[in-house]
């Protein structure tokens, strides 16, 4: 659910630079990101 609607974000291109941040660092605990 969490990567489906990531990929939907960033497919809108509306979050900001905080937002990606505190989703690049959940993610990051859960899976690497490349």
């Amino acid at each position: 659910l969490l990567d489906q609607m990531t990929k939907t974000l960033l497919r809108k291109r509306w979050l900001f630079p905080d937002e990606m941040k505190h989703l690049i660092h959940v993610t990051g605990e859960r899976f690497p990101i490349p």
